[in-house]
């Protein structure tokens, strides 16, 4: 019986802990900078070069809102 309250505690914990670690992934950074950008030889790919400014962390995807400005 004691054996089946610690294997459930064991098991709460490691499922708290794997809920913590996946929603950390899902946060929306606010300190990535565009370092750099190119310009494909035919002019119709625009490639960004974005960095992470603090020491840990990387940039997975980007949303575009666009700005309301039409594309060029």
């Amino acid at each position: 019986m004691k054996k089946k309250g610690i294997a459930i505690t064991a098991a709460a914990i490691i499922v708290v802990l794997l809920l913590l670690l996946l929603a950390a992934g899902f946060s929306k950074r606010t300190d990535v900078a565009l370092l750099d950008y190119s310009v494909s030889e035919d002019g119709t790919k625009l490639t960004f070069h974005a960095g992470v400014m603090s020491s840990e962390g990387y940039i997975r995807s980007f949303k575009d809102n666009g700005g309301g400005e039409e594309p060029h």
